[in-house]
């Protein structure tokens, strides 16, 4: 699982008209050339797991948050992704929810991050990201290995 931001980083190109400084500018670069390394470094047939509400969660990330992509590209990149043999879409049940908000209650985490990792338990052994709310012991306590390739942790 390659969590929402990284996605986000590595489609998103940075501008310099869009930062206070050139100094916040570099540090997003950085992270949006790491980001495309990173993916460009995966093997080919790397199997991609989403739960339905990441994609949802990209889809709106990309189309309208911050530096907006197009709609249209957009659209298009979900559903060529929706439509990949590389990716498999798990859908999250009832079950899957009370677990995300009785999570989201004992850590104060936001639902959302729970909602895109619980569904994926059975299917995933390695979780990329770099919010660092996957560092609480909610998340360790799924057993799957949480590793940060672009070596900055956010809270987002």
């Amino acid at each position: 699982m390659i969590d929402t931001q990284i996605w986000i980083y590595s489609k998103k190109i940075p501008t310099k008209e869009r930062f206070e400084s050139e100094v916040l500018f570099d540090k997003t670069m950085k992270l949006h050339l790491k980001a495309m390394n990173f993916f460009q470094k995966l093997p080919s047939e790397t199997i991609f797991y989403f739960s339905s509400q990441q994609i949802g969660e990209l889809f709106h990330s990309l189309a309208f948050r911050g530096l907006k992509i197009p709609l249209e590209d957009t659209k298009k990149f979900i559903f060529n992704l929706i439509k990949s043999d590389n990716v498999k879409i798990i859908p999250y049940s009832k079950l899957d929810l009370e677990k995300a908000i009785n999570l989201s209650t004992r850590s104060n985490i936001h639902v959302w991050d729970y909602l895109c990792v619980i569904p994926l338990i059975s299917h995933v052994s390695k979780i990329y990201t770099i919010d660092e709310h996957f560092k609480d012991k909610t998340f360790s306590e799924f057993g799957i290995s949480i590793k940060n390739p672009l070596t900055n942790w956010e809270t987002i």
